[in-house]
């Protein structure tokens, strides 16, 4: 029994230069990965990546404008209200009226009437 004892020791230590061998290539990699790390390469990285919360926009620009109900002087616009002189898709309401609503973008005023779509 004593021989075995002896015999398991001799076993862990000899195998513990090796593992502090091991030990010591995994630092050595951290520390090379860490002298090539840069701000300015980390930054290109992260520019390149796409942005998960960034809203889905190219489906609501597609879809034309469209009045469903004027209720209080708000405006139903796309299933979202608004009100006198918000701004959507660069078109400012300048007028509600209980039939249709004022558009300005620029110099041009349209009327959009209730169930009326504007492309």
């Amino acid at each position: 029994m004593k021989y075995i004892c002896i015999f398991i020791r001799l076993i862990i230590l000899a195998s513990l230069p090796l593992w502090v061998l091991a030990q010591e290539s995994n630092t050595l990699e951290l520390f090379q990965a860490l002298q090539s790390f840069s701000k300015e390469s980390s930054l290109l990285i992260l520019n390149e990546l796409e942005n998960p919360f960034a809203p889905i926009a190219s489906t609501q620009e597609s879809e034309p404008l469209r009045l469903y109900a004027i209720i209080n002087k708000k405006a139903l616009i796309n299933d979202q209200w608004y009100m006198l002189n918000d701004t959507i898709r660069g078109y400012k309401i300048t007028a509600i009226y209980p039939q249709f609503i004022q558009l300005q973008k620029a110099q041009n005023t349209l009327d959009l009437f209730i169930n009326e779509k504007l492309p």
